[in-house]
């Protein structure tokens, strides 16, 4: 399995802990993950783990104490919570010492717009928590787990649509948990933003450093400082990276050429794009191919 770094902000202003970048483990060739957590028991408090990843993130709480922070809102979650996360959304939770016990899915946000778009319901554009009342919570705990049965570990892009169609439908059905905003002050999250939904907008080619700094409103000095302030490495990097995960799904889900697939994500020459893979992920991007394909065939047979 090949491991991503997501990146994420290294600051946690809600709370004022010391820096810390939580990474998101995924792999590009997987189109849903889960990881449950059962009666697991925390004596300390984790710290708090500002980030973002490009997965769509639905979360059951079945027992928690802590709360969901975004950019300006704080949410408290309760026992049987569920929070949506949209891709690019960033996020951190802060949980207190005690029981934890919780599922998680990974789903690549393409598939969920997609169902979306058939079941002909708006998601929700900013990470949102939802209280269903008991006549669906068991339904919705029901669908969790048959999720979570068939997708713990890792699965490629054979994926059950009919179950995850229903939990969302079932569960956008009703309003997300309001809270009123602890501040209306812009931070530094929400003012570099633009330049993050501009970058996915447009892909090929990525936006330069002069682009994303006039999308946020700001100098191009001014961006790239704050930009490598916030996310610990500068703007060209995080583009290129960004270019890299993209380039490794599409290794893993299509029969396109090796350079081809380079040339579409940004790299000027096979060589180029080969070096960057490598360092990247550890392996040459045919390699990385050929295990994530082979993979693929073993679990569907």
């Amino acid at each position: 399995m090949f491991h991503l770094d997501i990146f994420c902000y290294n600051n946690c202003a809600v709370n004022n802990t010391a820096p810390l970048c939580e990474p998101v483990v995924l792999d590009p060739s997987t189109a849903i993950s889960a990881e449950v957590v059962k009666d697991l028991v925390h004596e300390d408090a984790p710290r708090c783990f500002p980030h973002f990843h490009d997965a769509y993130e639905l979360i059951l709480f079945e027992e928690v104490d802590g709360t969901l922070h975004t950019g300006t809102i704080d949410h408290r979650l309760k026992n049987g919570d569920i929070v949506l996360i949209p891709s690019m959304s960033v996020h951190d939770f802060s949980l207190r010492a005690g029981k934890r016990d919780w599922t998680i899915l990974h789903v690549d946000p393409g598939l969920v717009a997609e169902l979306l778009g058939n079941i002909k319901v708006p998601g929700p554009s900013e990470p949102s928590v939802f209280r269903a009342p008991a006549k669906d919570a068991a339904r919705l705990e029901v669908l969790f787990s048959w999720l979570a049965d068939r997708y713990s570990g890792t699965k490629l892009l054979d994926v059950d649509t009919h179950l995850l169609a229903a939990l969302l439908g079932t569960l956008l059905n009703y309003q997300a948990v309001t809270t009123t905003p602890t501040t209306n002050d812009y931070t530094l999250r929400t003012r570099l933003k633009p330049a993050l939904e501009l970058l996915t907008l447009h892909q090929h080619p990525s936006p330069n450093v002069a682009n994303a700094a006039e999308a946020c409103h700001l100098s191009r000095h001014y961006f790239s400082r704050i930009f490598k302030d916030v996310y610990g490495i500068g703007y060209a990097e995080y583009v290129q990276n960004y270019r890299l995960r993209q380039a490794a799904r599409a290794l893993s889900t299509s029969s396109e050429r090796v350079a081809e697939i380079g040339y579409t994500y940004g790299f000027k020459s096979p060589a180029y794009f080969a070096a960057a893979f490598k360092s990247r992920f550890g392996t040459s991007p045919s390699t990385f191919r050929n295990r994530a394909q082979h993979k693929g065939q073993e679990e569907n047979q």
